[in-house]
């Protein structure tokens, strides 16, 4: 470690909206290295350079996502909670780093199948997305400590966590996450989520959906509102295969590799539609609640209008993608495209 540098960590109080950090940083002595003492009690992750603060309220977490997102593969992380003192529970039992995984389905305790909707995302207890730490308690500061990943961090999703009482303390970040394809990296990691907890998709008998796959939720015929202002739609080729992908400018999103294709499922025919949602802005946007997807003729003329609604409210960092997937039974035979589109 080295010592961080005043300016750095200011702009950091800054940031963060915490009083207390002065004009001077107090600095923790540990094993001979001075690391600099978080300014107010929370989760840190530190680079040698710079402390940043992990967790706080769910809207400080959404506009601070860029500068949690992007963090190095070489990072440790400072606790400074006041129950640590007084907490019995072991350290790896308190403090965890977990991979943070794409949640495919969720199962209830019928067994009945549903694809993950508003949770699409989890830290699951499995030993594959656990990260070993080493803790190393501050000198003459019971409630500081520092965990440090036994390896670099690889590139994607985690959680780090302190298992409290009574309300445990969870932070998302992400390690050069800007740089990751998101849907391969949703389809490596991938979860299905059970009454007993998640199950790795390879090891899981809930296979309604690809593991990349996001939402699948009810479809049903509406009809078509104009398209978003500003916005265009989007279309592919209705076949066995997929079609080829279309970019498709809705507002401040990007709807790509939109694709389709027809299959069976328990005997009944069924269309099964899915893409990219992405944020081509600097600025963070909430996904659309709603789109419709029109099924269209070798014409051009729609057939049907199937709407895509009650999307969970999901923010999306610039740059970040939303994967969605939805199933119409029994489409028009005569339908020979798709067409998506934002539902104003």
């Amino acid at each position: 470690m080295r010592g961080t540098g005043i300016a750095r960590l200011l702009a950091g109080c800054a940031l963060l909206g915490l009083a207390g950090c002065g004009t001077s940083t107090p600095q923790l002595s540990m094993q001979g290295e001075e690391i600099p003492m978080p300014p107010a009690y929370g989760l840190y992750a530190y680079n040698g350079d710079n402390l940043t603060r992990l967790d706080g309220s769910g809207d400080w977490e959404r506009s601070t996502w860029g500068d949690r997102s992007d963090l190095p593969t070489k990072v440790e992380f400072l606790v400074y909670e006041p129950t640590m003192a007084t907490d019995p529970t072991s350290l790896p039992n308190l403090i965890q780093l977990r991979r943070v995984a794409h949640v495919r389905n969720q199962v209830n305790a019928s067994g009945q199948v549903a694809p993950a909707q508003n949770n699409r995302w989890g830290a699951p207890d499995l030993p594959d997305y656990r990260v070993a730490l080493n803790y190393t308690p501050a000198p003459g500061h019971p409630d500081v400590l520092v965990a440090k990943p036994s390896d670099e961090l690889g590139e994607g999703l985690y959680s780090f966590s302190i298992l409290t009482r009574p309300q445990p303390i969870n932070a998302r970040f992400g390690i050069n996450w800007p740089d990751v394809d998101q849907t391969q990296y949703a389809a490596a990691h991938c979860v299905d989520s059970y009454p007993s907890g998640y199950r790795r998709c390879a090891d899981s008998d809930a296979r309604i959906n690809d593991p990349a796959a996001g939402i699948a939720p009810t479809a049903m015929p509406v009809t078509a509102p104009a398209p978003a202002t500003g916005a265009t739609v989007a279309t592919t080729t209705l076949g066995p295969a997929s079609g080829p992908a279309t970019d498709s400018q809705l507002a401040f999103l990007t709807v790509r590799g939109l694709r389709s294709s027809r299959t069976t499922i328990a005997g009944t025919p069924v269309l099964v539609v899915e893409g990219d949602v992405v944020n081509t802005s600097s600025e963070p946007h909430t996904l659309p609640r709603r789109f419709v997807l029109g099924l269209l003729g070798g014409d051009g003329a729609v057939i049907e209008n199937v709407s895509i609604s009650d999307l969970p409210p999901t923010v999306l960092s610039p740059s970040e993608v939303y994967h969605f997937r939805t199933e119409v039974p029994n489409p028009p035979d005569n339908a020979a495209r798709v067409r998506l589109t934002p539902a104003g």
